[in-house]
């Protein structure tokens, strides 16, 4: 294991590094949490553009965003300075929604990945051995749940703000 540079955000359940975004992408980082699953500690998240993705498979017709946690796997040793994707499958978490500014859509990724570094929301279902949150589309609804409430919440549209004023 080869060291390499800080990480660029950390909290009780991980670290994170920035990692150079590709055409799709809006937010990328690579993740270690090793209390996630005793086998893979290693996790991509990225934020995918679907309107930059016509290919991308859609799971509903005005899908615009796409929020998406992969496992790597634990035999290729990740360095966020290059990057290079060995995922696991299926993926970990994939969760869309319809349009939305960008700004609001980064500002979502980056609280996930707040929310996921403090160990508030598992990004791999083996984190819960039982229970809801033991598959992946029990997972992807919870991080569903979670996306929808920050992207509802009235700070993230000028209203808090406007109190302040």
């Amino acid at each position: 294991m080869r060291p390499f540079r800080a990480p660029d955000e950390t909290g009780p359940a991980g670290r994170a590094w920035k990692i150079a975004p590709n055409e799709t992408t809006v937010v990328n980082y690579l993740i270690v949490a090793p209390g996630q699953n005793p086998f893979w500690h290693w996790f991509i998240f990225s934020v995918i553009d679907l309107a930059d993705t016509p290919t991308a498979h859609r799971q509903f017709p005005d899908a615009r965003w796409e929020f998406l946690v992969l496992a790597l796997e634990p035999e290729h040793y990740p360095d966020p300075d290059n990057f290079r994707l060995h995922p696991l499958v299926p993926p970990n978490v994939v969760y869309q929604i319809p349009d939305h500014p960008i700004d609001l859509v980064v500002s979502c990724g980056h609280a996930l990945l707040e929310v996921v570094l403090v160990g508030a929301l598992p990004i791999d279902p083996l984190f819960t051995s039982t229970g809801p949150l033991s598959t992946s589309t029990g997972l992807a609804r919870k991080w569903g749940e979670i996306i929808t409430a920050t992207l509802a919440h009235p700070y993230h549209h000028g209203e808090c703000e406007e109190s302040l004023k």
